[in-house]
C-alpha cells in the first residue's frame, strides 16, 4: 500500500512534520506549518484529514487531542517520488537528473563518500550504454530511426 500513495508538495509538507516526530498532536502540526507555510489552521487540518483518508496517517485521540503517526515511511516515500521523477524523462537522460541533483544538494564529505561508494558499486554491473525505451516521438534522443528502434 506504501509504494501506491501519491503526496502532493502540501501533504509532503505536513508528512515532514509527522516523520520528525513519532506521534504529535495536530496543535502541534499546525504551530510547524502555520510558522513555516503562513496556512490557516483549517487548510492544515484539511491537509492531515486527506492524508488520514489516503492511508498515510493514522490518528487516535485522547482526550480532546487527535494525535497522528505515520503509516508510511519516509523512505518508502523517497523512494516512491525518486521513480515517478525518473520514469518522467528518457532512461539515456536520467544522469542528468542525478547530476542535477548533486549539485543542488547540500553535501557533506560523509554523504560524498557515501554516493562515491554507491557509485563504485553501481558501475560494477553497470552496462556500458543505457538504452532508450521511450515510445516513437515521445523522445529526442534519436534512438528511434523510420519507426526501428537502435542501439
Amino acid at each position: 500500500m506504501e509504494s501506491s500513495i501519491h503526496l502532493t508538495d502540501a501533504e509532503w509538507e505536513v508528512m515532514r512534520v509527522i516523520w520528525a516526530n513519532t506521534e504529535v498532536a495536530s496543535s502541534e502540526v499546525i504551530n510547524v506549518l502555520q510558522e513555516k507555510t503562513g496556512w490557516k489552521e483549517s487548510t492544515i487540518k484539511t491537509l492531515l484529514g486527506r492524508l488520514v483518508d489516503k492511508g498515510a496517517l493514522e490518528t487516535v485521540t485522547k482526550g480532546r487531542r487527535f494525535l497522528y503517526s505515520s503509516k508510511v515511511t519516509k523512505s518508502s516515500s523517497l523512494n516512491k517520488l525518486t521513480k515517478e521523477l525518473l520514469d518522467r524523462v528518457c532512461k539515456t537522460h536520467q544522469v542528468d537528473i542525478v547530476s542535477h541533483l548533486i549539485n543542488q544538494a547540500s553535501l557533506d564529505q560523509p554523504a560524498i563518500d557515501k554516493l562515491m561508494e554507491q557509485l563504485l558499486i553501481k558501475k560494477e554491473t553497470a552496462p556500458q550504454i543505457v538504452k532508450c525505451e521511450c515510445t516513437i516521438g515521445q523522445c529526442e534522443c534519436n534512438h528511434f530511426i523510420e519507426g526501428e528502434h537502435h542501439e
